[in-house]
């Protein structure tokens, strides 16, 4: 039964978006700091961790942030495609 409460608390919070704290916006400011914006509107600091997954279907950015560790998924249909493009060469030079 706890799997499956777990489970569901998951992907409310994580998958789907729907926690208060889930991440709804992503800025990077520059070199390793990003700008985390959470569901609930509050924003917060983070670092880019090394690991990144880069390719043109997915990127997934690990960041470190007062809250613990994340991963951020972000899917060719969550920006413009010269913005994912950016990001891409970005995060290649930066793991480099």
């Amino acid at each position: 039964m706890g799997v499956i409460f777990s489970a569901v608390y998951y992907l409310r919070r994580y998958a789907l978006g729907r926690g208060k704290r889930a991440i709804s916006g992503l800025i990077w400011q520059h070199e390793d700091v990003w700008q985390i914006r959470l569901r609930d509107g509050n924003e917060h600091a983070a670092r880019l961790q090394r690991g990144a997954f880069v390719h043109p279907w997915l990127v997934v950015v690990p960041l470190k942030w007062a809250h613990g560790r994340t991963r951020v998924a972000i899917f060719p249909d969550a920006a413009a495609a010269d913005t994912l493009r950016h990001l891409r060469v970005r995060l290649q030079a930066w793991a480099g």
